[in-house]
C-alpha cells in the first residue's frame, strides 16, 4: 500500500512540474518593465514568441520584434521609456543591475529620465552607448549604426580591439562602421530632423503621461501577472493524471 501511495504521489508531482514547464512562461523572474502600446505587428519572444497586448509584462532576455509598419513602446520600472521602429529586433538585459537594451538590428528611441540615479545602456554590433538623462536614437542597419543625441548628452564607444570613447551632445550625432571608432559629432541630419518633428515630440508627450500614470500601468501589469498564473493553475487540474502501472512484487 505504502508503495503505490508513493508512486501515486510521485506521478502527480512529476505531472504537476511538466505542466507548469510546458507553459513557457518566465513567473519566477520579476518584470523589468511593461509593454504600452504597439501598433501593427509585434511579438515578443518570452521562451517562445508571444503577440504583444497591452501592459504585457516584459522580462529580461525577452526579445521584441517588429514587422513593417509596426512599433511598439515600452516602459522600464525606472521609467525610462524605449521605441521600437518598425523592421526592428531587439534584446532586453540586466547587466550589473543596469538594463541595456541590446539592438540587433533596426531602430530605437529612448527617454531616459534625468537622474543620476538612473543609467541606461544600448548596445549594437558595433557600439555601445552609455546614458544618463537624454533623448536619443540608435540606427542599427547592416554594418553601420547612427546615433543621434536631441536632447542631453551620451557616451559613444565602439567595440574594436582599442574602443574609443566620445562624448555626444544635444543636436548632433555620430555614426560608426564595422571596425572603425565612433566618428567625430555632427549636426542632425535632415532625417533625424524630420523624426524629432514627426515622432519624437509625440513619444515624449505620450511618454510624460504614462510616467504620471505609472501606478496605473503597474497595477494593470499585475492584473494580467495574475490572471496568467490563474490559467496556469486551472490547466494543471485539467491535465489528466495516469495512475503508474501496478508492479508486480514476487515473493
Amino acid at each position: 500500500m505504502k508503495i503505490k501511495l508513493s508512486l501515486f504521489m510521485f506521478a502527480l508531482i512529476f505531472c504537476s512540474l511538466i505542466s507548469y514547464a510546458e507553459e513557457k512562461i518566465p513567473v519566477q523572474e520579476k518584470p523589468q518593465g511593461t509593454l504600452i502600446t504597439a501598433e501593427g505587428k509585434v511579438s515578443v519572444y518570452q521562451e517562445e514568441w508571444v503577440a504583444a497586448s497591452e501592459y504585457l509584462p516584459v522580462y529580461p532576455k525577452n526579445i521584441v520584434k517588429t514587422d513593417e509598419n509596426s512599433s511598439a513602446e515600452i516602459m522600464l520600472d525606472d521609467e525610462t521609456v524605449i521605441r521600437f521602429e518598425e523592421k526592428t529586433k531587439a534584446e532586453i538585459l540586466v547587466k550589473d543591475g543596469v538594463p541595456e537594451i541590446s539592438l540587433k538590428e533596426g531602430e530605437i528611441t529612448s527617454s531616459v529620465v534625468p537622474s543620476q540615479q538612473v543609467a541606461f545602456n544600448v548596445s549594437s554590433p558595433l557600439a555601445i552607448i552609455g546614458v544618463r538623462g537624454t533623448e536619443f536614437t540608435v540606427s542599427h542597419r547592416g554594418e553601420k549604426t547612427d546615433v543621434a543625441v536631441y536632447k542631453g548628452a551620451v557616451e559613444v564607444s565602439d567595440r574594436t580591439k582599442k574602443p574609443k570613447k566620445i562624448l555626444v551632445k544635444g543636436g548632433r550625432q555620430t555614426f560608426i562602421f564595422k571596425k572603425s571608432h565612433p566618428a567625430k559629432p555632427i549636426g542632425l541630419s535632415k532625417k533625424y530632423k524630420k523624426y524629432r518633428k514627426k515622432v519624437l515630440k509625440k513619444f515624449i508627450k505620450r511618454t510624460i503621461k504614462n510616467r504620471q500614470n505609472k501606478e496605473k500601468i503597474l497595477a494593470r501589469r499585475m492584473e494580467m501577472i495574475k490572471k496568467r498564473n490563474k490559467r496556469i493553475i486551472e490547466n494543471i487540474k485539467k491535465r489528466k493524471i495516469s495512475p503508474p502501472k501496478k508492479r508486480h512484487i514476487q515473493h
